[in-house]
């Protein structure tokens, strides 16, 4: 494997493949929060439906800003991995001299 010269260091993927981790777990404690309150609803027997959807109504704005947050945190990862991807095969081919066999 091709070493960088002392003082160069070849671009991480590891960020980029965090922030997707965070995303997926982000989007799943989202999903996670908006099944809490009807979880709760049907444990209980069901019963005054106004008074649950004003219950309700706090945890579908928590898991939106969650679910928001945590598809940024996705996007940016894949991008962010995509892009130092192609740097380092950048640094391969001009370090090696010829193309990566696709």
């Amino acid at each position: 494997m091709y070493q960088a010269p002392t003082g160069l260091k070849r671009p991480s993927v590891v960020p980029g493949i965090l922030l997707m981790v965070a995303g997926v777990l982000g989007l799943l404690l989202a999903v996670g929060i908006i099944m809490i309150p009807g979880a709760l609803f049907l444990l209980a027997g069901g019963g005054n439906v106004d008074a649950f959807d004003d219950f309700a109504r706090g945890f579908v704005v928590t898991a939106s800003i969650v679910g928001i947050v945590s598809l940024a945190m996705l996007i940016t990862g894949i991008v962010l991995t995509v892009k130092v991807g192609r740097k380092r095969r950048r640094i391969n081919v001009a370090a090696m001299g010829r193309p990566f066999p696709r």
